[in-house]
């Protein structure tokens, strides 16, 4: 789950939302009781049940928070959080290859993300361009 909110960090800090992800749970912790009323949290789980992290979503909702939930249904993480999305995806036990749901999270925070840059109109295009046009500087020119 770590390396989902790693991405979901890097797909809101680029339409200019302030965002971080943690994984250490002293951090979440320090995290969520530095939140306040208006802040939002996106709580990502794969298997529901991750204490450090019922913990984290308690201390966010005490700080006056909302919590967005992505984990399976029916599991303490979705019941705890204010806006569950029910992630839903059979696993093979047999050999523990979580990649179905990673990639089944990460088209979530994808959809999310597209939410988020059409709410905020043109200027996150702009924003885009400019990053785009940035980076260019960092890249080996193609040669003819």
């Amino acid at each position: 789950s770590g390396a989902v909110a790693s991405d979901a960090q890097h797909k809101f800090f680029r339409l200019q939302i302030s965002s971080s992800a943690y994984s250490d749970p002293h951090i979440q912790a320090m995290s969520a009781m530095s939140l306040r009323r208006g802040d939002v949290v996106v709580a990502i789980s794969q298997s529901g049940r991750t204490r450090a992290l019922l913990d984290a979503i308690q201390l966010v909702k005490e700080a006056g928070a909302t919590v967005v939930g992505l984990a399976p249904s029916g599991t303490p993480v979705v019941e705890a959080c204010d806006l569950p999305i029910y992630i839903d995806v059979e696993e093979d036990n047999e050999n523990y290859t979580p990649l179905p749901s990673r990639i089944a999270h990460m088209a979530v925070i994808d959809i999310l993300a597209v939410g988020v840059s059409r709410a905020k109109g043109p200027s996150v295009r702009e924003h885009l361009a400019t990053l785009n046009r940035g980076l260019q500087s960092l890249r080996v020119l193609r040669e003819p």
